[in-house]
């Protein structure tokens, strides 16, 4: 059973439908609290019942609002008993260029390297837009890319680990 501090109160709680016994209260937290983790403002944690939504392979999972939205969305749906829609891609063509963090000591500053999309976008297991980036073992929310000035590609924004 998961445990939340007292004084971490969570943004939104919905209840468990009516007439659906598989399907608990679900709670959202605001993520900065498990900085620790990775957690980070703008982002978020939920939890379904007692149990902590957490990706595949993942300690801890973080959602933007879009992935609260897509979890939302199918909890209301499974609560109605009817299926998805089918999602619109976004449109990140594969081999778009991403300027990335270099991960070398730089005594001037930050410098930012050129990479590439080793993929077309896809909807994870939570419903979140990811795509692969080469040079990375997994793949970076699509919220964390920010286009370029120029329009020519866009910058991977990663969050800051302590």
């Amino acid at each position: 059973m998961p445990t939340v501090r007292e004084d971490i109160l969570p943004v939104a709680v919905f209840p468990a439908p009516k007439g659906k016994g598989t399907l608990k209260r679900a709670s959202v937290f605001p993520a900065e609290h498990w900085e620790k983790w990775g957690g980070r403002p703008g982002l978020f944690r939920i939890m379904l019942g007692e149990q902590w939504v957490v990706r595949k392979d993942e300690r801890v999972s973080f959602y933007t609002k879009a992935g609260v939205k897509e979890f939302y969305g199918r909890f209301a749906l499974a609560a109605l008993g009817l299926e998805e829609d089918e999602t619109i891609l976004p449109d990140i063509a594969l081999g778009t260029k991403i300027l990335v963090l270099s991960s070398l000591p730089r005594e001037a500053g930050q410098s930012w390297v050129p990479s590439r999309t080793r993929s077309i976008p896809f909807l994870d297991d939570s419903g979140e837009w990811r795509v692969w980036i080469a040079f990375r073992s997994k793949p970076v929310l699509l919220a964390d890319l920010a286009p370029l000035e120029n329009c020519t590609g866009f910058r991977l924004n990663e969050p800051q680990h302590s």
